[in-house]
C-alpha cells in the first residue's frame, strides 16, 4: 500500500550520501524523498525556493503515479524499470533512457502545477498516455533537427508539451 500524503510538503525528505546517483538531486523510494547530502544542506536553508518546491512536487507526482499502478510500490518500480529499459540505456545512455521514461516525462511536465496530481483520486495517470508512444518517438523529439545532438531538457520538454497539448 502506498503512503498518501495530502500535500507534497508532507513527504519526508531524508539526506543520503549514496542515493540518488551523482548528477541527480533526489529520488522517491517507498514514499520518502532521499536527497543527496549536498542538495539537502542547501534545501534545508531555503526549503521554500521555487526550484526545491518543484523538485518536491516532482517526487510527489511519482508517489501519485504509484497510486495509479494498483496502489503498489512493487508494481510501480517493476513498470518504471521496464520503461527505463525500453529507453535502451546501454545504447543511448542512462540519462537519455531516464528522460524517455513516461513516468519521468509526466513528473517533469507537471512539476510546476500544484493541482495536477492532487485533483485526481486515481493518482497521476498522464504516464499512460505518454507510454502509448514508443521510446524511439520520444527520442526523435529529443534530437535537434539541424545538428542531430540532444536538446537541453527544457527544450525537449517544451516539444513534448506542444505535441501532447491536445491529447491531455
Amino acid at each position: 500500500m502506498c503512503r498518501r500524503p495530502k500535500h507534497y510538503s508532507d513527504m519526508p525528505v531524508v539526506p543520503s550520501r549514496w542515493l540518488p546517483p551523482k548528477g541527480y538531486t533526489a529520488i522517491t523510494l517507498f514514499g520518502r524523498v532521499l536527497m543527496r547530502e549536498d542538495h539537502y544542506n542547501a534545501w534545508s536553508r531555503r526549503p521554500s525556493s521555487k526550484d526545491y518546491q518543484d523538485l518536491c512536487h516532482h517526487e510527489w507526482i511519482h508517489l501519485r503515479q504509484a497510486v495509479s499502478v494498483h496502489n503498489s510500490w512493487f508494481c510501480y518500480y517493476v513498470l518504471y524499470f521496464w520503461h527505463y529499459l525500453k529507453g535502451r540505456p546501454f545504447r543511448y545512455g542512462f540519462h537519455t533512457a531516464y528522460l524517455l521514461n513516461p513516468f519521468e516525462l509526466e513528473a517533469y511536465l507537471f512539476e510546476d502545477d500544484d493541482h495536477y496530481a492532487k485533483d485526481n483520486e486515481e493518482g497521476a495517470v498522464g504516464w499512460k498516455k505518454l507510454a502509448a508512444y514508443s521510446p524511439s518517438f520520444w527520442r526523435a523529439l529529443m534530437l535537434d533537427n539541424s545538428s542531430g545532438n540532444h536538446l537541453k531538457r527544457t527544450e525537449y520538454l517544451k516539444r513534448v508539451r506542444e505535441f501532447m497539448a491536445d491529447k491531455w
